[in-house]
């Protein structure tokens, strides 16, 4: 092995203390205008701590200024805003020094420098960035206090105990004092992040008596969230910082809602603005969407536009607060987040409607075509039982994350296809390393090491994101197959439930024709044409061809099941099929693991140059292992091109050939599944089936009550009595039928009428009965229906 001395600090540092605390001022932790900050020691106790000291520039301003910092660290009180915890004076200067808790994690603007959070912080990183500075901001404007000087280099990283990361404001050596409704003139901050107004009278130095509000903080703000979700600053002139009007030029000459301009060679007409974060954002559609909006009305340069501490404080709850829901989108093998908002919490239907629509929003596809699965559930259904089984009823959104989404397909597009952004064309432009100089050029060297160490790092995202997509892959077939065996098992049931009732009725007509015949034999006694009769008989006609009409759906529907259940249940062959065909697809095993053991060694190297620059110049043998760095890194960034390139993207998108034609095979089975079970609702539920019955049977009985009434208006008893024939009287061989013998008829015939009917209500109970025990219903709630 070789290896070289890295390169010591250069200058003497020594020792300085105050009565309770000891530095050395070789320990800096940050340098500013004003002051300098060590890591220090208590002396008692040995716990670390941050040390601020104070130079000749800030020890000749007035003493009120300088007082200002004291007391305002003295006035707040927050979690997100660095602790003081002594103020003491220096032994040797006798100067007032800050001892304040140590923040171990850097500032936020060296998390950015690193070429690790080139593109911005990932979306979870981010969200904990915004919740902490609007909760520091907040406690900053409930005690009327103003920071100034808003920048990445002022949050920092604080690592507690619990392993917890929480960012806290700090260097309040600008902040004061300031209402809502004061104003003040003095001119505080970076360039990069200052208001317009105040870049114009800071920077340009153009004289005016213009006057500061509070709403100065909001600006840097925006352009501070612009450059934790980006990696870059949001304007940017051709030359940088140096570029001083068109810097100006660029911020006041925007349009309302523009987010970034960067100006590409000297002309202004070169300018790109936009509204929308770039591409290269790592974090999620979702959140972006509801980001611009806050950045653009952070970003105004017209006062009567820009928004206001309040709109900014609850626009930012509203993200924090929302329900996040992870989803890979099956057919592009993409990943995306739903914001779901409180309201959308409550009911479930309300729920599930909020959730078709973000899903629409961000994939396309149609709600109709949704189908969207959580542990083997469709969503809605998991959704309606987290519900079910809470006290309040409310709707509960299962807990999601990024390695366990919701799946997402698309039933009416069978193509299944790596994204485009991870295609070969895309990866060639996207993560394209730059070229050394052939030369040992020290400051050249480590600009570009550290561009290759970003691009590494992006690189080993995407092998990531493919491994994460490959596995989604894997077990998103065994969603589909297990919502297809209990779509058909439904059928299944409902099949057996609707036969059960069509046998019912079947048998209820059977009686009913039976009791028709029975009436029949007394049509000698009424006029012909009686229309009671043929009422019944056109009754009981009409039920039975629908009845046969419904006998041979449910035949064709239970033939059609039982072919679903041979071809998608029996043996399990979509389990089986897609067995076989994911084992012939490889694995990505140890990819993800690989990757960052390339990106290890790339950033080893970016170091070393690092350490080379730092250096200014090299020894023949040290500018020999210089070169050595420059090769290592270009043969390890081959390794990792080739790991994500031939091997992680070759994989999942095989994974994904080998799904589309899994899916194409079992799309059909569902089309079918789906159209069956309409055509099976279409046969109503147990209620309908019962009302059906029960609407025979009223009919029936109101028809017969009408055929009763005309057989008691053909014979009243008074006519009987006095032994005349009463008109229309049936006549036989034997002359004028005897009053008894018709009422001997007439009372047989109701009596079995009376029998029959008092069946044909229990067979309705019968099918109520049955119905609950296949649908597990508890009998009492079916008797209390039938009741009803």
């Amino acid at each position: 092995m070789y290896g070289r001395k890295k390169q010591g600090s250069r200058g003497m540092a020594y020792l300085r203390g105050s009565p309770s605390y000891v530095w050395s001022t070789g320990c800096i932790l940050g340098r500013g205008a004003t002051a300098t900050v060590y890591q220090g020691v208590n002396k008692k106790t040995g716990d670390l701590v941050a040390v601020k000291t104070f130079n000749k520039i800030s020890l000749d301003r007035p003493l009120n200024v300088q007082m200002r910092e004291f007391d305002v660290l003295k006035k707040v009180n927050h979690e997100n805003i660095v602790k003081l915890i002594a103020i003491e004076e220096d032994l040797e200067s006798a100067s007032k020094i800050l001892v304040m808790e140590l923040c171990t994690g850097g500032s936020l603007f060296s998390i950015l420098d690193d070429p690790l959070n080139s593109y911005g912080l990932e979306e979870e990183e981010f969200l904990l960035v915004l919740k902490d500075l609007t909760a520091g901001m907040k406690h900053l404007r409930d005690n009327s206090v103003i920071h100034r000087d808003l920048k990445p280099g002022n949050i920092m990283k604080y690592v507690a105990e619990d392993g917890r990361s929480i960012y806290k404001l700090t260097d309040f050596g600008a902040a004061r004092e300031l209402e809502e409704d004061q104003q003040f003139m003095s001119l505080y901050g970076t360039e990069e992040y200052l208001h317009p107004a105040m870049y114009e009278r800071a920077v340009l130095r153009k004289h005016g008596d213009q006057r500061f509000s509070s709403n100065v903080d909001l600006w840097s703000i925006g352009v501070t969230l612009y450059h934790v979700a980006t990696g870059n600053l949001p304007f940017r002139p051709y030359g940088g910082r140096r570029n001083r009007e068109v810097m100006h030029y660029i911020t006041t000459k925007k349009d309302s809602g523009v987010i970034s301009g960067v100006q590409r060679d000297h002309t202004t007409s070169s300018i790109e603005w936009s509204r929308d974060l770039p591409k290269s954002c790592l974090l999620s559609t979702g959140l972006q969407k509801l980001l611009v909006p806050i950045l653009a009305g952070l970003m105004e340069c017209d006062s009567a536009k820009m928004w206001s501490f309040d709109k900014f404080f609850n626009e930012t709850t509203k993200i924090l607060s929302a329900k996040r829901v992870h989803v890979f989108y099956v057919n592009e093998c993409r990943e995306f987040v739903l914001y779901l908002h409180n309201n959308s919490l409550h009911k479930p239907a309300k729920l599930a409607s909020d959730i078709t629509e973000h899903v629409f929003k961000q994939s396309g596809v149609l709600g109709k075509n949704q189908l969207v699965f959580f542990e083997n559930l469709l969503f809605d259904q998991y959704i309606a039982g987290a519900s079910s089984g809470s006290s309040s009823g409310a709707a509960s959104v299962p807990e999601t994350n990024i390695s366990h989404p919701v799946f997402l397909f698309n039933r009416e597009l069978c193509d299944v296809s790596v994204s485009a952004s991870l295609s070969s064309q895309e990866l060639e432009n996207g993560f394209k390393y730059p070229d050394f100089n052939q030369a040992v050029v020290l400051d050249e060297d480590a600009a570009t090491a550290k561009i290759w160490c970003s691009v590494s790092h992006a690189i080993k995202r995407q092998v990531e994101r493919l491994s994460r997509a490959h596995a989604h892959l894997s077990v998103a077939p065994l969603q589909l197959a297990q919502h297809l065996e209990t779509l058909i098992g439904q059928l299944r049931r409902h099949v057996l439930t609707a036969q059960l009732h069509s046998c019912a009725l079947e048998r209820q007509l059977a009686l009913i024709s039976r009791s028709e015949r029975h009436i029949a034999d007394l049509r000698p006694l009424v006029p012909t044409p009686c229309a009671e009769l043929d009422k019944i008989h056109a009754l009981i006609q009409q039920r039975q061809q629908n009845v046969v009409a419904v006998s041979e759906s449910l035949k064709r529907a239970d033939q059609e099941t039982s072919a679903l259940e041979t071809k998608v249940v029996g043996g399990q062959p979509l389990y089986r099929i897609w067995k076989v065909r994911k084992a012939e697809c490889g694995s990505v095993i140890g990819y993800d693991e690989t990757a960052a053991t390339y990106v290890n060694k790339i950033r080893e190297n970016w170091q070393a140059l690092a350490r080379d620059k730092m250096a200014k110049t090299l020894s023949y043998h040290d500018e020999q292992f210089h070169v050595l760095e420059k090769h290592k890194m270009q043969q390890t960034s081959v390794r990792l091109m080739s790991l994500l390139q031939d091997r992680s993207l070759t994989t999942t998108t095989r994974l994904a050939q080998a799904f589309h034609t899994w899916y194409r095979e079992a799309l059909p089975y569902l089309r079918q599944a789906t159209q069956l079970g309409l055509v099976v609702e279409s046969f109503g539920n147990a209620s309908q089936w019962h009302a059906q019955a029960a609407k025979t049977e009223d009919e029936f009985d109101q028809l017969v009550s009408q055929f009763v009434n005309v057989l008691k208006a053909r014979f009243p008893d008074e006519a009987l009595s006095n032994g005349s024939p009463p008109n229309g009287t049936m006549i036989t061989a034997d002359g004028y039928c005897s009053r008894s013998r018709v009422s001997r008829t007439l009372l047989i015939e109701l009596q079995e009428l009376k029998r029959q009917q008092h069946e044909i209500l229990q067979i309705v109970e019968d099918s109520q009965e049955i119905m609950c025990r296949v649908m597990n219903i508890p009998p009492s709630t079916s008797n209390a229906s039938a009741e009803s």
